[in-house]
């Protein structure tokens, strides 16, 4: 899940700008709920250093 994660929130800052992207937009295009991608500190950690 966290692979598939980090491939849509890159796509989609590529794609949107930081500013557009949402957590939910990044867990729909990535085929998760929302709820498990926002309680994952790691990442949401992971997002930040990658993006």
């Amino acid at each position: 899940m966290r692979e598939s994660l980090l491939d849509a929130a890159a796509d989609l800052l590529v794609e949107r700008g930081y500013r557009a992207v949402r957590m939910r937009d990044v867990a729909s295009a990535a085929g998760v709920s929302r709820r498990p991608s926002t309680t994952s500190s790691a990442t949401s950690g992971a997002w930040r250093r990658r993006s």
